[in-house]
């Protein structure tokens, strides 16, 4: 609801009130907590367990939380990790201070909840395969905080995802909908086999590369290619590097942001450095 009655005093409440509302803005709950991971104390978004989707053979179903399943969360909660996960700071930027600011996440390992943290870095230590760890890398960004409940389509029982990230951002919701990382990490191996499947069925052999790095500076030989299909960076709307930075904390290498053709007030880029980084680009194409 965009606004709600207080369930002790009645008032009307929102998140952001209409001016013709009447509504009284919500603030947020924080709560203190001790992570043991970085010998501290951190403040952040209060969060609750609402509603549990859960399947028996082929049926799902859904409940309340009872006393049993919060004891259960609790006790993950305040259990140790046994396997290594990043605790990197995250970098002062344009996408990365909605979670700072809002939420209190200040360090990778917070977009997780404890089980899922564990449930990841278990499958990450154990995976030593490429294809696998492709699979893995593919699905991190739907096994954290960042994924959205969709409340409208599930109280409508319309089809659809009922979980998803909002595109383009590091935002974290205030209603999420936590993920299975084993019902993700199935479904992204399913993705990299179909893929596999389609290369090896090609009829004409043909030679794949895939290279990371800075397209001011290609490492390949002058006048090598026929054709250049190339698709730039929207100036200011995709902060490439803060995006990837939760990936890279897993990968332990990081983009270096300086030859990064985007408008970022916080790396100091505006429209001159944008176009001389693009045009960099185009002199090497």
């Amino acid at each position: 609801r965009r606004d709600w009655p207080c369930p002790s005093c009645g008032l009307t409440l929102s998140k952001s009130p209409r001016k013709d509302s009447g509504a009284l803005k919500v603030e947020r709950a924080f709560e203190t907590k001790f992570d043991r991971s970085l010998g501290e104390t951190v403040r952040q978004a209060r969060q609750v367990p609402v509603l549990i989707n859960y399947s028996v053979g082929k049926k799902r179903y859904e409940k309340r939380p009872d006393e049993d399943d919060l004891a259960l969360i609790a006790r993950i909660e305040n259990s140790d990790v046994p396997y290594p996960f990043p605790t990197n700071a995250l970098p002062d930027g344009y996408n990365t201070r909605q979670p700072m600011e809002s939420h209190g996440i200040t360090h990778v390992h917070h977009f997780y909840t404890q089980r899922n943290l564990r449930a990841f870095s278990a499958l990450w230590q154990s995976t030593v395969n490429l294809a696998l760890r492709a699979a893995l890398i593919g699905g991190l960004s739907e096994g954290v905080k960042m994924s959205r409940f969709r409340a409208p389509l599930w109280f409508n029982k319309t089809s659809g995802p009922m979980k998803g990230l909002t595109s383009g951002t590091l935002y974290v919701p205030s209603l999420s909908g936590e993920q299975n990382w084993f019902n993700i990490f199935a479904s992204r191996i399913a993705a990299v086999k179909r893929q596999l499947v389609a290369m090896q069925s090609t009829r004409k052999a043909q030679l794949y590369i895939t290279t990371t790095g800075s397209a001011t500076q290609l490492n390949l030989p002058d006048n090598c290619l026929q054709y250049v299909f190339t698709d730039p960076p929207f100036g200011g709307n995709l902060m490439y590097s803060e995006l990837n930075f939760i990936n890279e904390a897993w990968l332990h290498v990081f983009t270096n942001n300086e030859p990064e053709a985007i408008v970022n007030k916080v790396q100091r880029k505006g429209l001159p450095e944008y176009q001389r980084l693009m045009e960099a680009c185009f002199r090497e194409f």
